[in-house]
């Protein structure tokens, strides 16, 4: 199994995990498969600023219904599939500040 076949197991087995009775919402067929590849949205700081002058964007993978074609889309980071090591440094660090505040307002 190559690197893609196991990204994309993973995120199958992480989209089952959290929607284990996912029915497509159009013709309610219970067979999906994943787009081979991510969804890249823009996300703009207001909306006068054009979507490809974006400095952040969020990554998604699309769900696909096997018999209608309908496409949900979900959000990696929602998943935890984004930057693992990342957000458990930052809700580390985040214990870390939540504590000292604590503590300080003890005192």
């Amino acid at each position: 199994m190559n690197d893609k076949e196991n990204n994309k197991e993973i995120i199958a087995r992480k989209v089952n995990e959290v929607l284990p009775n996912l029915e497509c919402p159009m013709c309610h067929n219970r067979h999906f498969t994943i787009l081979d590849g991510y969804l890249v949205f823009p996300v703009p700081d207001d909306y006068k600023t054009p979507f490809f002058q974006a400095q952040k964007s969020m990554p998604a993978i699309a769900v696909i219904c096997t018999k209608c074609g309908f496409i949900s889309q979900h959000a990696l980071g929602i998943l935890g599939l984004l930057y693992k090591d990342k957000q458990e440094e930052t809700k580390k660090q985040e214990g870390q500040e939540n504590k000292a505040a604590t503590e300080d307002s003890a005192n």
